[in-house]
């Protein structure tokens, strides 16, 4: 039921997929940020590994928050990543007394790893701005780009999913990948389509109806593809149903734009007859005769030989369209003489029916 969810809710299933293709470059980005990590850790070991945690009365350097060790000091720059406490820590690092900032005060290690007023400051600066401001940030960049990407494909004319669904039913009709399969299935695999490569309903329930025969008429009228010795091609059939899709959205915003012009049009009414009577008019007075736009458009007899005599599929393969069209039609014939040789059988049983069936010695005949 779960997954079942996932595949219903649209949005939830954006978003694992936005995880899923994220994967690999959150992880190239951890590892960056590990060895970033790694590199700041062995600074701040260096640097701030005598410390005294007694001057901090607040508990920001703790027994496990600190400098002293290189594991210690992958934790607390970890933690400062999330923007905790990390002005506190500074401060206890940028002491200028040595008395007081170093933990062993005596020898050598007086003065040495006990932080100071530059390399305190400068060192968790740049620590918060590089490593909280940029290295982690960039996991959020990652997956909103890559949720942008999907957004914008599933805006497209033909959303990657219904791209994927058309492989995944090619799959259940041609399961041993020859890359072909019967012309005649071909109404069968746009039936199992959903919109807009097909004119499957999106109902998944039992009783729902299939896609009549003038649905199927619709799709496949508009399909460019050729039969090959009773088969088509996966190429073929994948891009012209992507084309099909495409040629109708590109006829929809021509439509608006041609309506758009015609109403700018409609509020400035040009008068087209004045320029043609005028050139009319300016060709009789010359007396020449005014051309005349029925025989300008009109061309001459095609010879013989030329392409419009040629025969009717003009040396191609015939298209999946032409294929269905003539089996309609061979279907709708074939109802046609089954009705008509219903309706004869009809009228002569009609025929033997006696006009007063209980009259003595007739009998009815069927």
């Amino acid at each position: 039921r779960l997954f079942r969810l996932i595949r219903r809710a649209k949005g939830l299933k954006q978003m694992i997929q936005t995880l899923i293709i994220s994967l690999p470059a959150l992880a190239n980005i951890g590892a960056l940020i590990m060895l970033f990590i790694t590199i700041f850790a062995v600074l701040g070991t260096s640097a701030f590994y005598n410390t005294n945690l007694e001057q901090d009365l607040y508990g920001f350097l703790d027994a496990n928050g600190n400098y002293r060790t290189f594991d210690n000091a992958l934790w607390i720059l970890f933690r400062q990543t999330t923007g905790e406490a990390w002005n506190g820590i500074m401060y206890y690092c940028f002491q200028s007394d040595p008395y007081k900032a170093c933990d062993k005060r005596y020898g050598a290690y007086l003065g040495d790893g006990c932080g100071g007023p530059y390399t305190g400051v400068i060192f968790h600066l740049v620590w918060q701005l590089f490593g909280t401001y940029v290295l982690m940030q960039l996991f959020t960049a990652v997956i909103l780009e890559n949720f942008d990407d999907l957004a914008k494909e599933d805006m497209g004319v033909v959303p990657i999913d219904k791209l994927h669904q058309f492989v995944d039913v090619w799959t259940e009709f041609d399961p041993h990948a020859r890359e072909k399969i019967a012309s005649d299935r071909l109404p069968a695999l746009i039936g199992s389509l959903l919109p807009p490569l097909g004119v499957k309903s999106e109902s998944d329930a039992p009783h729902a109806h299939g896609p009549t025969r003038t649905d199927l008429m619709l799709v496949i009228k508009d399909l460019p593809i050729p039969i090959v010795n009773g088969s088509i091609r996966y190429k073929d059939t994948f891009l012209g149903c992507v084309k099909r899709v495409i040629a109708l959205e590109l006829n929809h915003k021509e439509d608006d734009s041609s309506d758009e012009w015609e109403f700018q049009m409609g509020q400035r009414p040009v008068s087209l007859g004045a320029g043609r009577s005028s050139s009319v008019q300016s060709a009789s007075a010359s007396g020449k005769r005014a051309p005349s736009v029925t025989s300008a458009k009109r061309s001459p007899r095609s010879p013989p030989g030329a392409v419009g005599s040629s025969p009717m599929f003009r040396g191609r393969p015939p298209t999946v369209a032409e294929d269905y069209a003539a089996r309609i039609v061979q279907l709708a014939f074939r109802e046609y003489k089954e009705q008509r040789l219903q309706v004869g059988k009809a009228m002569q049983r009609t025929r033997l029916i006696p006009l007063r069936p209980h009259d003595e010695g007739v009998v009815i005949t069927w």
